[in-house]
Formats: structure tokens, C-alpha cells, sequence
């Protein structure tokens, strides 16, 4: 996901311009031809997305590196909600804009995720609360 973030800041109209084209019906180079400020104002907020998803991940991370390995049940929790809501959010947005490999490719990520706290979910959850 950092490698994700990293790239819509870098290029975000390479990344944008398959789904505007799919939910708008048009091109993206039409768009930045008879609208260059819209372009330009999606384009930013594109990168602003890769920023989030850069920082999201990143605090993903840190929370497994630490706590989960700690076994504190509150980051068991956090990655399970985190995870839900951030992939299912993306799945539904990216159905309803039409793209159809992304949201299995998300689907699959979170069914990993779910395996992996499945795994872990019987050691940290029975540790008594510190």
C-alpha cells in the first residue's frame, strides 16, 4: 500500500485517467482539452489520495510492527476495523465506478488479512489485558 500511495503521487493522472474514462464515459485527454482546470483540481486530488493512502499505510505498519507483535488486543481490533472499512469502502467505490480486477484484487487482500488475524486472533485475544 505504501508502493500504492507513492505512485498516485507520482503519476495520478496515468492512475485517474482509467477510471474517469470508465465512470464519465469519456477520455481523459478530452477532459484535460476542454477542461484543463478540472483536470488539474482531480489530478491534485488524486495526489492528496496518495498521500493518505502512503500515511495510512504507513501507520498500518508501525501498529503490526509494535503492538500486534506485542499481542495488545486494541491493535488486533484496530487492524480488523481498519481493514474492513478501508477495503470494503474501496471495493464499493471502485464497483460503482466500474472497474471490475481492482475490487477482486482488494477482496482478496482483505480475505488475507482475515486469515492472518484469524491466525493470530486465538493468541492475542485469550493474553490477559495489560
Amino acid at each position: 500500500m505504501v508502493l500504492f500511495g507513492v505512485v498516485f503521487m507520482a503519476v495520478p493522472d496515468v492512475i485517474l485517467s482509467s477510471g474517469y474514462g470508465l465512470f464519465s464515459g469519456q477520455s481523459w485527454s478530452s477532459l484535460v482539452t476542454s477542461s484543463p482546470r478540472s483536470a488539474e483540481w482531480i489530478v491534485l486530488f488524486g495526489r492528496m489520495y496518495g498521500v493518505h493512502v502512503m500515511v495510512i499505510a504507513i501507520l498500518v505498519i508501525a501498529i503490526t510492527l509494535m503492538s500486534f507483535r506485542k499481542g495488545e488486543h486494541w491493535s488486533w481490533y484496530t487492524l480488523l476495523i481498519a481493514n474492513t472499512f478501508g477495503f470494503v469502502l474501496d471495493i464499493a467505490a471502485q464497483i460503482y465506478m466500474g472497474e471490475t480486477a481492482i475490487p477482486i484484487l482488494n477482496a482478496v487482500f482483505l480475505l488475507l488479512v482475515y486469515v492472518a488475524l484469524g491466525i493470530s486472533a486465538k493468541d492475542i485475544l485469550s493474553k490477559k489485558s495489560t
